[in-house]
């Protein structure tokens, strides 16, 4: 007997109903290798806090379409580019890999401030940060054991990014995939 091949899953949260659109391709259930793994060693792969600032939010798969569908937020995969060529990413979503963002991590200072300056932050005197027009944005990774977002995170608060205009989606590559939901593949290297 065929098995019945699920396109979309509604949920109902606080009364209201949320089409959540399940990918059709995702391989009926099997998960790519590298996220097939229960255990990992820690340090480095240790899991991380649910929240990484009481001003941050920390998002599920509901609120991240939400977000998406708002359309005022950028959203960035921090994986490495290795990674998401083998699994794709979550759609809309561009790639910075999390090295690329805080010098402290060995980015190139002239792409780190690229990076910064797409997030809406200009440097006054070419090093004074100005948030005024910073922009909401979205940092993802593989999952609860990998602090990469976390990092970038960290990375941005300490330049004094307002924290309201971040949110996390800890569950990361790994429940979105977990899920079902649907992923892209092909070229995000930064590109919108």
């Amino acid at each position: 007997m065929k098995q019945a091949l699920w396109t979309g899953l509604i949920l109902i949260l606080a009364g209201q109903a949320w089409a959540v659109p399940v990918s059709a391709d995702s391989g009926q259930g099997v998960l790519p290798p590298f996220y097939q793994l229960t255990s990992r060693p820690c340090p480095p792969f240790c899991v991380t806090p649910f929240s990484p600032h009481p001003d941050i939010s920390t998002v599920g798969e509901i609120e991240l379409q939400h977000l998406q569908s708002s359309g005022d937020v950028l959203m960035v995969d921090v994986r490495r580019r290795k990674i998401i060529n083998q699994t794709g990413f979550i759609p809309g979503a561009v790639s910075i890999p999390f090295y690329e963002i805080g010098l402290r991590y060995g980015a190139d200072p002239v792409l780190h401030e690229n990076h910064l300056e797409r997030f809406g932050i200009r440097l006054r005197d070419g090093r004074t940060p100005d948030f005024s027009n910073a922009g909401k944005l979205l940092f993802y990774d593989n999952g609860v054991w990998d602090g990469a977002a976390l990092r970038n995170l960290r990375t941005l608060l300490g330049l004094g990014y307002p924290p309201e205009k971040l949110y996390w989606y800890r569950g990361g590559m790994s429940d979105w995939l977990i899920a079902g939901l649907p992923v892209t593949k092909g070229d995000r290297h930064g590109s919108e």
